[in-house]
């Protein structure tokens, strides 16, 4: 318990998105190493939207998982290491790019490039998205702890694709290399199974492996009460 993970890039739920800035700037890369370079970014997704219908339905096992809600406490610096963001859903700012490099180039007969596109690229997504309000936190496996080879797993995720992972531990706090978000509360879904009794089940189990600790996790069930 109190571990979270971290999957590679390579297991996103949309095998596409890491192309969507590819094309969109007109670079082209070899599968493999699209690849290999995807397998040094290990993300976490989340969504503003609390309690919301649509993502119950896609991303919680029909209504049957749970939702966990955080708080942001130790918010990294951004670096090339790690980064946390919201999702930017206006793809516009890419034509603007490619008009100012093109006349750049017919100008003075230079061109360039985007020199860490590999790294921000998974921070936008196209408007029809922007319903998720997304936000990512993401990990590069470099000069890191994670570079360690012990630290970093794998296993067989749910597209039978083979993906590395990282995990954080969730108690421990105040470092560099510490989760920055801390769990708030556990909401079970709308078609849970014995929702009632798994929330006490839930609750009791904190408490008893917590004594007097005030870090007890609320648990709720969603407000959502007719789930089709």
């Amino acid at each position: 318990m109190e571990k979270i993970q971290l999957s590679s890039i390579v297991g996103l739920n949309d095998k596409y998105e890491p192309d969507l800035v590819n094309q969109k700037m007109g670079v082209a890369s070899g599968h493999l190493m699209k690849t290999l370079n995807a397998n040094l970014h290990y993300i976490m997704s989340f969504s503003q939207r609390d309690d919301n219908l649509n993502q119950w339905r896609l991303y919680s096992n029909d209504g049957e998982g749970v939702m966990l809600e955080f708080n942001l406490i130790n918010p990294p610096a951004h670096s090339r290491k790690s980064f946390i963001s919201k999702i930017q859903y206006d793809l516009g700012i890419f034509d603007i790019f490619k008009m100012h490099r093109h006349s750049f180039n017919e100008k003075y007969k230079f061109n360039f490039g985007l020199k860490n596109i590999d790294y921000w690229k998974y921070f936008f997504k196209p408007e029809d998205y922007k319903d998720e309000q997304e936000l990512r936190f993401m990990v590069k496996n470099v000069d890191s702890q994670f570079n360690k080879k012990d630290l970093v797993s794998h296993r067989i995720n749910r597209y039978n694709i083979l993906v590395p992972y990282i995990e954080f531990d969730l108690s421990q706090k105040g470092s560099q290399d510490s989760f920055p978000f801390v769990l708030k509360t556990i909401t079970l879904g709308p078609r849970m199974r014995e929702k009632e009794i798994n929330k006490i089940q839930l609750e009791n189990f904190w408490l008893n492996k917590y004594p007097g600790d005030p870090r007890i996790y609320k648990v709720k069930q969603s407000r959502i009460l007719h789930y089709r």
